[in-house]
């Protein structure tokens, strides 16, 4: 008998993020492994899977006013309880955090006793200043110069927001949601550490890579063009990476940054007032089965953020066999191994970056090709079969045992073969 599997997320296809490439791949095998799937989304959201037994209920849904792109649940709080109650579900698997209609499906959930999961998707605590609605127009380029100078004096971002204390107060609200779950599921090692090291037990399932979507780079042949690719947030960091070309003039290099998002004006920006921007090439959104012209055409990939809880397009580019540099922090540095298949430097060090870039760089195009050989090999870990079975498992346990699974493993298990 097939066990009815209910998701609950903000983000969805075709939205550009992790989260709905993660949904979209993983669903369509839970319910080939006897699962059948309820997604609640946003009323944007589109149905990937044509005709097939997985259904969409799209719910009224906002823009965050200050992060174009983002959508916030907000259904009628009874007529979303009576859909979600009529589903019959026999697990919730909750993949927003902070919206409406996750806080209302949770209420649902204790109420009817229903086993429930949550992944914990991103560290709200290092968006906060992004998000916040006095700082947007000036990260976007947006203020005049004397006033984006002025904030600047002012440290406009410490005296308002008391960054130590709005970090601490987004720790305690995530506290108290995640602790609601009966498991919470962290998508990398590291991520598990810091959410445990945040009083928050936790459990490991990484993402699912869908490997065979990406084939193995045809020619090593050194072009100087290197590349990163992802949703252009402010927490993305991309403005390092733009500040590290500028040490790394003499090299003749040309970046292309593939996507779109809500600091693009400020990284052009940026790139005109550093006098490089005719060495970024700013491609713009790409469906994600052109990547893998992309990944081709250069010699290796960059990822310049610290704040990825896995990284998928950094798994990707690895599938596609490229060398990697990326950030010593969380799920970044569960996919890359130092000085194999690629280098790893400290976050915001953007000397260290360049001098990344710089070594990967000088390196040979066997070196390049035996990097990415290793990339192709490590990124194996992570493929649809093992994610799909942590999940699997972690299901199959809750349904056996019911809720207060969290409980019963006082040490969180990592489930990563």
């Amino acid at each position: 008998m097939q066990k009815k599997l209910v998701f609950v997320s903000d983000t969805f296809y075709p939205d550009p993020n992790g989260v709905a490439v993660f949904l979209r791949i993983i669903i369509p095998e839970l319910a080939r492994n006897g699962f059948e799937v309820t997604v609640f989304t946003n009323s944007k959201a589109k149905n990937p899977f044509g005709d097939s037994a997985v259904k969409i209920v799209k719910l009224n849904a906002i823009d965050v006013p200050s992060y174009r792109n983002a959508w916030v649940c907000t259904p009628n709080p009874l007529s979303f309880a009576k859909l979600l109650v009529r589903e019959k579900p026999d697990i919730i698997h909750f993949h927003s955090a902070f919206s409406p209609m996750n806080i209302m499906a949770l209420a649902v959930a204790k109420y009817k006793k229903i086993p429930t999961v949550g992944t914990f998707h991103a560290f709200l605590d290092e968006y906060h200043s992004y998000m916040s609605i006095i700082r947007m127009p000036d990260l976007s380029g947006m203020y005049p110069k004397v006033i984006s100078d002025s904030m600047k004096k002012l440290s406009l971002d410490k005296r308002i927001g008391m960054t130590y204390f709005k970090k601490k107060m987004i720790w305690k609200i995530m506290q108290a949601i995640f602790n609601k779950f009966d498991v919470v599921i962290a998508p990398s090692r590291l991520s598990a550490a810091k959410i445990r090291s945040n009083k928050i037990p936790c459990e490991v399932a990484f993402y699912a890579v869908d490997i065979q979507n990406f084939r193995k780079k045809n020619s090593y042949r050194k072009k100087n063009r290197i590349l990163t690719v992802g949703r252009l947030g402010f927490e993305k960091k991309i403005g390092n990476l733009i500040k590290a070309m500028a040490i790394l003039e003499d090299q003749n290099l040309i970046l292309t940054i593939v996507g779109d998002g809500p600091a693009r004006p400020s990284l052009e920006l940026l790139a005109r007032e550093l006098g490089i921007f005719e060495k970024i090439n700013f491609a713009g959104m790409v469906r994600r089965g052109r990547l893998q012209k992309f990944f081709e055409s250069h010699d290796f990939f960059v990822n310049a953020s610290d704040s990825e809880t896995f990284g998928y397009v950094t798994a990707e580019a690895m599938a596609a066999g490229l060398p990697i540099v990326g950030v010593r922090s969380h799920g970044t540095a569960d996919l890359v191994k130092d000085r194999v298949n690629g280098y790893l430097v400290n976050p915001d060090d953007v000397k260290a970056l360049a001098d990344a870039i710089r070594k990967m760089n000088s390196k040979s195009e066997a070196s390049l090709a035996k990097m990415g050989k290793e990339s192709r090999f490590l990124v194996r870990a992570f493929s649809i079969e093992k994610s799909v079975r942590a999940h699997v498992d972690i299901y199959n346990r809750l349904l056996k045992k019911g809720t207060g699974l969290q409980k019963c493993h006082p040490k969180p298990l990592f489930i990563t073969k």
